[in-house]
């Protein structure tokens, strides 16, 4: 018995280290994809969540925080719309040093003619509620390319005379045809007002004409320099694909061009979500890091390039994960985040567990991290508890992008990923010390929580908690929107609820959490 439990630990060990159980922030019967995650710099226990999820049967964005460093969820908000067909995407956030939390989001239609626009709108307590958003990019300021796809919003927390600066990229709509060119645009009021837009591109470093989805990247240093990454490939340019780096020291007025990379790295999988995303470090503003998607060595796995010199020149090409190479299976999904320390974190999504090699894989989440600048990276980190199997939905739009922030050792991540069988938002918050680690023996594959009898008609259900009680098993109640209602501790089995007739008819979330184990479902109570 000895032997097996050290086999196993190996195992685990060897496999990656394992991470806390997963929270299931959306619990929704319907669409959750593509979520962007928002650390409180004022509170680090205080996170917000984004995503692109089903309000009113009408794709929108959804909210969600926390306030106990993501042991528990609520105060959802659903935000609004600016046409009565129209329909929301691409969340992006950034929190201003003082607290002030910035969202950005599109809101459009695709029926004929097509419209909409970019709006970012402003939350003064910690992301709880949010004012009327403001029109920042209106999709008739361009109309023929629709400029309003894949925004992406960051903020100058500098102490620079650009201090406070919202910065916007945004690109053509997927459906436009090439030559197409990313946008640029900037609020110097907090969102109140936006002044007109530029494109990030210009002679002899312009994206060319092939490139459909020229996706720009921004990112600011703790100098204030705004950073910007973009694709090129045109052949007067180089005969190569490149990646390039605008840089601008005044926000924005006028920008200094670098060749980041020059080489081919794209695969032939085009069912990959291979974004790409330029972090900066918070208070070094010389270390600049980028996550990207290349096939160099068999096939698509997760690279990082870096800067020690604010972009002016940038390191070789590093493969971050550890499986072997030319192995038929493919990694994408990269985001990368520095803590205050210079801790580089990336994280993406991996399909090594699976049984078979390409695309149609079942898939986990994993992260490392590096305290060299991405010159190496220590053991790999699992961040997914369960592995999620394929779905079709996963070929579609609405959830390309996870995201993730590195608070000193805490690893905090989030993603859509199928393990239900619908497509939901996970967060995880991971000690990458190993100080809190889990144990290693931890299933990989979680029980269903089996509720009986469900639906509840006489105000009383039990529990089946198919683990032992090492230490107490706390069981709430939530309503859809991630309120608790009903909170309950138990020392031993069984768990039996009482006093359900009291609610209401409907649906509710139940969690049951041990200090080693988290499960979640979903109950209806049916109260005459």
């Amino acid at each position: 018995m000895k032997f097996i439990v050290f086999a196993i630990f190996i195992l685990a060990f060897l496999q990656g280290l394992q991470s806390q159980p997963n929270t299931n922030i959306s619990t929704s019967d319907y669409f959750d994809g593509e979520p962007f995650l928002a650390v409180n710099p004022q509170n680090p226990d205080n996170m917000v969540i984004a995503w692109i999820g089903v309000a009113s049967y009408r794709v929108s964005i959804k909210t969600i925080c926390s306030f106990d460093g993501g042991i528990s969820w609520g105060n959802v908000c659903s935000m609004p719309h600016f046409g009565a067909t129209w329909g929301s995407a691409d969340p992006t956030l950034c929190f201003k040093n003082n607290g002030t939390l910035y969202l950005g989001y599109i809101d459009f239609t695709k029926i004929s003619p097509a419209a909409g626009g970019i709006y970012v709108a402003k939350s003064t307590n910690e992301g709880v509620s949010w004012e009327s958003p403001v029109l920042s990019f209106a999709h008739t300021e361009d109309a023929s390319k629709l400029p309003i796809d894949r925004p992406w919003l960051v903020i100058d927390n500098s102490s620079s005379s650009t201090a406070g600066n919202l910065y916007l990229t945004s690109k053509p709509a997927p459906w436009i045809y090439p030559p197409n060119r990313p946008y640029f645009k900037s609020s110097l009021d907090g969102g109140a007002s936006w002044g007109d837009f530029r494109f990030v591109d210009t002679t002899d470093f312009l994206v060319g004409n092939v490139i459909a989805q020229p996706m720009a990247s921004p990112a600011v240093t703790a100098s204030g320099k705004l950073c910007i990454v973009y694709p090129s490939y045109l052949q007067s340019q180089s005969v190569y694909p490149r990646y390039l780096l605008a840089s601008s020291q005044n926000g924005g007025v006028s920008f200094n061009y670098t060749v980041m990379l020059q080489q081919v790295v794209a695969g032939n999988d085009t069912n990959l979500k291979s974004g790409y995303h330029l972090a900066a470090h918070p208070t070094d503003p010389d270390k600049l890091a980028f996550a990207l998607v290349a096939k160099i060595s068999g096939d698509e796995d997760i690279y990082v390039l870096t800067s020690a010199n604010g972009g002016t020149s940038w390191s070789a090409l590093k493969r971050v994960n550890k499986d072997s190479t030319s192995n038929g299976v493919l990694q994408d999904m990269p985001w990368c985040n520095y803590n205050h320390d210079g801790k580089l974190c990336v994280t993406w999504r991996d399909r090594r567990h699976a049984s078979g090699i390409g695309f149609y894989q079942s898939n986990d989440f994993y992260a490392a991290i590096s305290e060299d600048n991405g010159v190496s990276f220590e053991q790999e980190i699992r961040l997914s508890s369960e592995t999620a199997q394929f779905d079709s939905i996963l070929i579609e739009n609405g959830n390309d992008f996870m995201s993730c922030e590195l608070v000193g050792n805490n690893l905090l991540a989030t993603w859509g990923d199928t393990r239900t069988g619908e497509l939901e938002i996970y967060f995880v918050k991971h000690d990458i010390t190993g100080t809190n680690k889990p144990n290693p023996i931890i299933v990989t594959k979680e029980a269903p929580l089996h509720i009986f009898p469900n639906p509840v008609v006489d105000g009383i259900c039990t529990i089946e908690w198919p683990y032992e009680i090492a230490s107490p098993v706390n069981v709430c109640i939530k309503s859809l929107n991630g309120t608790e209602i009903l909170h309950s501790v138990f020392y031993q089995k069984p768990f039996v609820l009482k006093g359900l007739s009291s609610l209401k008819t409907g649906h509710y979330i139940i969690e049951v959490r041990s200090s080693e184990k988290q499960m979640q479902g979903k109950l209806f109570i049916k109260n005459e």
